[in-house]
């Protein structure tokens, strides 16, 4: 989590919140979370970004529901 003067952010509104944007070097980003719920496109769209510079580096995580407890897994999927 980066800790940044909110004067420094892009501001977008998009439905009833606020939501500001830093740019922020890419190798800071280590991995992404996607949730059980994402959208293929968003799903897509992100493996699209992580196998190329400059975010080759990044890991990918997919959220799983367990077959038999009710619990959830993150699995690795790059």
């Amino acid at each position: 989590r980066l800790i940044v003067d909110l004067k420094l952010a892009r501001k977008h509104v998009n439905g009833p919140s606020a939501i500001y944007l830093f740019k922020f070097e890419p190798t800071l980003l280590k991995s992404v979370t996607l949730g059980l719920r994402v959208l293929e496109a968003t799903r897509k769209e992100v493996l699209a970004l992580v196998y190329n510079p400059p975010l080759e580096h990044v890991e990918v995580f997919q959220v799983e529901t367990d077959r038999n407890e009710f619990k959830l897994h993150r699995k690795k999927i790059k």
